[in-house]
């Protein structure tokens, strides 16, 4: 998957409880089938041709973000100086995802989210981007509790059975 919608605080949460592989439509295989090119929100950093000319205009990558969201940022950015922003289905190269940030599972997460909170501060009300800032502390909370609970239900069966 290479090509995604702006994120909201309603498709964050989504993803948070896992059921954005569900409902987003850029993760469905047959968004990815036929031909031609197609008008898209962002598309992801790891292969992103840009006209000189855009880039000329002063939209450059924001040094702000350290790996996620610098290409989010841009195409947004972008889109909103009247330049297209286009996935070509023909198009086809290998990506190795994952390869800087799995050195760090744990701070790749935190760096996401920081990203995630940069990027809603940035492009959105205050108001919005501390709705995002409290839908993230819920996710990590509710993923908090789901790992640590079963933990201690299983520890504690254990001392009973002895």
């Amino acid at each position: 998957m290479s090509v995604w919608r702006f994120p909201s605080v309603t498709s964050l949460l989504l993803a948070g409880v896992g059921l954005d592989n569900v409902l987003c439509t850029e993760r469905r295989h047959r968004f990815y089938q036929g031909s031609g090119v197609r008008d898209v929100d962002w598309v992801q950093g790891s292969f992103l041709m840009v006209k000189p000319k855009a880039v000329s205009d002063g939209a450059l990558l924001d040094e702000r973000f350290f790996i996620h969201a610098e290409e989010k940022d841009l195409c947004l950015r972008l889109g909103k100086a009247g330049w297209r922003v286009v996935f070509v289905l023909e198009a086809e190269i290998i990506h190795h995802g994952g390869q800087s940030t799995a050195l760090d599972p744990a701070g790749n997460w935190f760096q996401y989210q920081h990203s995630q909170v940069l990027f809603f501060r940035k492009h959105h009300t205050a108001a919005y981007a501390r709705a995002l800032e409290t839908t993230l502390l819920g996710v990590l909370l509710g993923r908090s509790l789901a790992y640590f609970l079963p933990s201690l239900f299983s520890r504690l069966e254990g001392r009973q059975l002895r």
